[in-house]
């Protein structure tokens, strides 16, 4: 499950979880996109109005979730990322706590995907940092995609993700 104003890559199955608008006719699969908050700048004077329209948000992902599961079918993953690529928005840092906590208390794995805004592009290495995950949101994402202006493309994600846990470990 992507969010609205993603845009997650070139490939048809990055498509299928970005925003639509990104598919420019491309055939792709029926992957579900959840709303991402409007939110309203500055976050400190429309905090009332903000975290309402996140809770909306987040209940239109949990019922997607939802009727994905009484349709029989599961969503595999949700990927976000922490700035919009589309319309360079994003959500407070409550918003993804959330986002986090669902995916861990339903088993989804959680990516960020962080090509277009990684590599210190917000003051911080990884966008999401500002996040501040902990454990009692579930923990850190799942995976990180990165790229973009990194010079390279890659992935990390925690041991339950790896093909072989044992790759990098240390004794």
């Amino acid at each position: 499950m992507g969010l609205s104003g993603a845009n997650h890559g070139d490939s048809i199955s990055l498509k299928s979880c970005s925003d639509p608008l990104f598919s420019k006719g491309l055939p792709t699969y029926d992957w579900p996109v959840a709303p991402l908050p409007e939110i309203v700048q500055p976050f400190a004077q429309n905090a009332e109005a903000n975290a309402q329209e996140e809770d909306r948000c987040i209940e239109a992902a949990a019922k997607i979730i939802q009727s994905h599961k009484a349709e029989g079918k599961d969503v595999g993953a949700i990927i976000v990322q922490p700035i919009s690529s589309h319309e360079n928005r994003q959500a407070t840092p409550t918003y993804y706590k959330k986002l986090r906590q669902m995916a861990a208390r339903e088993g989804i794995p959680f990516i960020v995907d962080e090509t277009a805004v990684g590599i210190a592009r917000s003051g911080k290495m990884w966008s999401h940092e500002y996040w501040y995950l902990n454990e009692n949101d579930g923990g850190c994402a799942d995976i990180m995609t990165f790229g973009g202006s990194a010079g390279l493309s890659g992935l990390y994600s925690t041991l339950d993700y790896r093909a072989d846990p044992m790759c990098c470990a240390f004794d």
